[in-house]
């Protein structure tokens, strides 16, 4: 009976962990994501080709007349 009781304990102890650490890996990836996103639209308007960094500076710089 104590067996069995043991062996109760340790199934319940892997499904909790089993839980708990699938819980936790989901939110990391879900935040890996957001981070990735996130990275993504910052670094979209500095980063381009040679040809739009010139067109971007050319409408920086003010225009004489």
């Amino acid at each position: 009976m104590t067996d069995l009781v043991t062996e109760n304990v340790k199934n319940v102890g892997l499904w909790q962990h089993y839980f708990v650490s699938m819980t936790i890996f989901s939110g990391d990836v879900d935040r890996r994501l957001h981070d990735k996103r996130d990275m993504e639209a910052s670094r979209e308007p500095q980063i381009g080709h040679l040809e739009t960094r010139k067109e971007a500076n050319k409408a920086r710089e003010p225009t004489e007349k």
